[in-house]
Parts: structure tokens; sequence; C-alpha cells
């Protein structure tokens, strides 16, 4: 099945398969174990930055202009639009939060909550870690935004429409968050959504990927402080 002369389906599926979809099965609520060590954290940052360099490779295999792909120069001035965009992530899921949790069973609203508790105590007794969840959540937050974002929407896109890709690569973004729970799930879809948004308006991957690293070390930090 092609989309285009150039694309098939099999390749994003591929990539999919092998970089993203084991989460599904690898990560539970017991993931946050990979946080609670400098080792652990390492071990993670050796794995997955071959594998930012091996997307970006992708492009360079593809006919995708730089702006296209949102690979462009980064400025100071994505810093304040990723702040933006950041404070709107975090107010949507703290007002989902809160309605999940009052119309639902409490302790299952998002598995992670559980997840983050677990690494709190090693943080405070280990404040040096800080910088180690900084850096993991900034390659994650590159890693998934260059895949999910600027490879699939590109990959995806037909006769220059974007709908359809944006609902496909959000749907392949909220598997890969499953271990987090039907909340979880959900939120990332919707998440999803708006970075796909984000990542259209803008073409610069700088902006999706501070607004996911800065979503994902706040809401460590908050779990972390609040006990």
């Amino acid at each position: 099945m092609r989309l285009k002369t150039d694309f098939t389906v099999f390749e994003p599926l591929l990539i999919y398969a092998v970089l993203f979809f084991p989460s599904v099965f690898l990560f539970t609520e017991n993931s946050s174990l990979i946080l609670t060590s400098v080792s652990s954290m390492t071990l993670y940052l050796i794995t997955a930055i071959p594998q930012i360099i091996f997307i970006i490779w992708i492009f360079n295999t593809k006919n995708y202009s730089s702006t296209e792909a949102g690979l462009i120069k980064i400025k100071s001035s994505v810093i304040p639009l990723a702040i933006f965009y950041t404070a709107a992530l975090l107010l949507f899921s703290a007002a989902f939060i809160s309605l999940y949790s009052r119309f639902f069973y409490p302790d299952s609203a998002i598995s992670s909550v559980t997840a983050a508790d677990e690494a709190a105590a090693a943080v405070r007794d280990n404040i040096t870690l800080l910088p180690m969840y900084l850096a993991v959540s900034a390659v994650t937050g590159y890693r998934e935004e260059l895949f999910f974002r600027s490879y699939l929407l590109n990959s995806l896109k037909n006769n220059g429409r974007y709908f359809i890709p944006v609902i496909l690569s959000s749907l392949m973004f909220s598997a890969c968050h499953a271990y987090q729970g039907t909340a979880g799930i959900f939120l990332s879809f919707s998440g999803g959504i708006f970075l796909s948004m984000i990542f259209l308006k803008h073409r610069n991957i700088h902006i999706n990927a501070l607004s996911h690293t800065f979503f994902n070390f706040f809401v460590i930090l908050s779990y972390v402080f609040s006990f």
C-alpha cells in the first residue's frame, strides 16, 4: 500500500515497532526505577541518543527540506513559546486529572503518578539526580517529537493534508504510553494532537521538543517535591 510514490506504510510502522512500541510491554508502573540512579538514567541516555541520530539520518534519506522537518537552528526566541505551550499542557493535564479522579476511582487515574512516587525518595536523598532528570527529559522530548511530529506528519501527509496524519501519529504516541493507564492514554492522545498543531504552526522542532522537555521535567519535580 502506497500513500505516495516515494513512501510506503511499512517504513514508519517498522521504525515505530522497533523504537517505541516495546514500551507498551516493557514499561509498567515500576518503570520509574530508571529514574532512581545515575547508572540507570545513563543507560537510557546511551540507548536513546543513537535513536535520535537514527531518526535524523532518516531525514537525510528523504526529500524533506529542513523547513518541512522543522530542523532549523535553535534561537532564544523559542524558549518563551515553549514555556507558554508547556503551561497550556500542564493546565489541561491538571484539569483532566482532577475531573478523572472525581468521577472515577482515584487510584486508577494515572499509574505514572504511583510510578513517580517511587523515584521521589531517591531524588530527595541525592539532589545530584536533578540534572540527570533534565537530561532524560530533554532526550525524551527530542526523541519523541522528532519521530511523532517531524517524521510521521511529513511521512503520512497526503496531498498536503494533515488531518489523518495528526490523528494517526497521536494514536501511535498514546499507544506507547499505554503503561500509564486509561487516563494516561487519553492525555497522551490529546497532548499528541496539541503538539502536532504546534509543529504544523511553527515548523520548529525545538519549540515542540522543549515544550515536551519542560512538561516532563515539571511533572517529575512536582511529584518529587510534593512529599
